[in-house]
């Protein structure tokens, strides 16, 4: 009995059990039916991490960059990733050192771009999915010996549309540079300079020596600069000299080192200093008035011994003194009355290496007025020619003396004067007793009966003498011109004075 009533418990706590198991399972079922399905929440982009795949790609062969030539700089990139990336910026890394870009800054921009860097994905190997860039560069003169380096950033998009970049570094080998790596001592590169330069006297004339003083600075910050070597060369210039017959052509240099050597030698130029260098020089006599260079070639060591070389040259002015000379002025007539005219005729020569400018001449006494003539400009070996007419305005009360005063101009601007004295002598007209020529005053009778005196036979003669005076005064004045003319070879002029003389 005991024994029915125990199996009778278990199956009842049995049931019970997969009761509750079914109840549970029922409300689970009615649970999952009564609940909305949301829609999924993506997760934020991840960006690919892909970067490390983009490289220089292939056994590309080292370019030799020649130090002032050019050279084509090439940059294989492949992506090595499954995936392509897109819009992909390539930009050179560029600065002043010639350590780390040793290549001319010819532009403001050197970046170039792709379109696409394919993937695995494409099916073709690395060989066939590279892409290769060139850029022309000029290498600097001053770039370094040796295998540099040369960095590129790459910026991309990958495919999740998230930014990539990489840093490549390719090398160029340059030669004829300026030796070992200075970046590898304790200072920078030291560049030297002439920033400006003074002569004493502060116009160099030609023949005359000078001072001429250089400013050497040396720029670099931290770097000095020692065992320094100025060469000072000027450019050979040549001039002829001679008449006509025999033509001499000198060709030496400008100027000359008063002592003999054109070399100077400093010790020590510190960093960031300014050092100045003098050397007596002279231009040469015969020398045109104009700038010429002087041009200066400096060597010099830095920290390291390391030797470096540098060109620069300044400008010098030379001015010429100015020279003239005067030929014998010519008067016809020398003498002459009040209210008449005189003709004054003489040369003015350049005999000097400047042009005369603004040449005028004027002519200064109490007895005369008028004759100002206006030559313009005479150039070095030139000839300007004066002739003008005198008025007599009152009569000479000294020695006759006339100055013509000759005024002119050098290419500053700076006025000077010479002066020329001639002779010209201003007389009273000729009194005239105003009754001699009055035919009131004689007799009637006298002519008729054939007596008396008739005051024509006096004036005519008078009268005849000072026509025919005139006239070879005329004829005198052409005759001294031609001569003149014919002298410096004006034929066009003489050939009108012969026409005029036929007339």
């Amino acid at each position: 009995m005991s024994k029915c009533k125990k199996l009778i418990t278990i199956l009842l706590c049995g049931i019970m059990v997969f009761g509750m198991s079914l109840t549970a399972l029922a409300d689970q079922t009615d649970s999952t039916e009564n609940q909305t399905d949301p829609s999924p929440t993506p997760n934020p982009p991840q960006s690919t991490n892909i970067n490390g795949n983009v490289m220089v790609g292939g056994t590309w062969q080292t370019p030799v960059a020649n130090a002032g030539g050019l050279v084509n700089v090439v940059l294989p990139l492949v992506n090595m990733a499954e995936l392509s990336v897109t819009d992909v910026i390539v930009t050179p890394v560029i600065s002043g050192d010639p350590a780390v870009w040793p290549f001319e800054i010819e532009k403001s921009s050197y970046t170039e771009t792709l379109p696409i860097l394919p993937g695995e994905e494409c099916g073709l190997g690395p060989i066939e999915r590279r892409q290769e860039i060139t850029w022309t560069l000029k290498t600097r003169k001053d770039a370094i010996n040796g295998y540099q380096p040369v960095t590129f950033q790459v910026q991309f998009k990958n495919p999740d549309e998230s930014a990539g970049s990489a840093s490549l570094v390719t090398y160029v080998k340059v030669t004829g540079g300026t030796g070992a790596n200075s970046a590898q001592g304790t200072g920078s590169v030291p560049r030297v300079i002439i920033s400006g330069f003074t002569t004493n006297p502060e116009n160099v004339r030609a023949g005359e020596s000078f001072d001429l003083t250089l400013h050497i600075r040396n720029t670099s910050k931290s770097t000095a600069v020692s065992n320094c070597e100025f060469d000072i060369q000027t450019t050979e210039e040549t001039t002829s000299s001679g008449g006509s017959g025999s033509t001499t052509t000198v060709s030496a240099p400008a100027f000359l080192p008063t002592s003999g050597s054109s070399t100077i030698f400093v010790d020590k130029i510190p960093a960031d200093s300014t050092k100045d260098v003098t050397i007596n020089m002279t231009p040469r006599a015969d020398l045109m008035q104009k700038p010429y260079a002087i041009s200066v070639n400096m060597k010099y060591e830095d920290s390291n011994a390391k030797e470096y070389t540098a060109d620069a040259s300044v400008s010098i002015p030379v001015k010429q003194e100015a020279k003239l000379d005067i030929s014998e002025p010519e008067v016809m007539p020398e003498s002459v009355e009040v209210g008449q005219q005189t003709n004054v005729m003489f040369s003015i020569y350049n005999t000097g290496k400047t042009i005369l400018y603004n040449v005028s001449v004027k002519f200064q006494a109490d007895s005369i007025n008028g004759g100002e003539a206006y030559l313009g400009n005479i150039s070095p070996g030139a000839t300007g020619n004066v002739d003008t007419m005198v008025n007599g305005i009152q009569p000479t009360m000294d020695e006759g003396i006339v100055k013509a005063v000759i005024t002119y101009e050098d290419d500053a601007g700076n006025v000077a004067t010479l002066e020329k004295d001639i002779t010209l002598y201003v007389t009273e007209p000729m009194a005239m007793d105003p009754g001699m020529m009055d035919p009131g005053m004689m007799d009637p009778g006298m002519d008729e009966q054939g007596g008396g005196f008739n005051i024509w036979f006096v004036l005519g003669p008078v009268i005849a003498l000072l026509v025919i005076g005139g006239i070879v005064a005329i004829v005198i004045i052409r005759k001294k011109k031609k001569e003149r003319l014919e002298r410096e070879g004006i034929e066009d002029e003489i050939a009108g004075l012969d026409q005029d003389e036929h007339q």
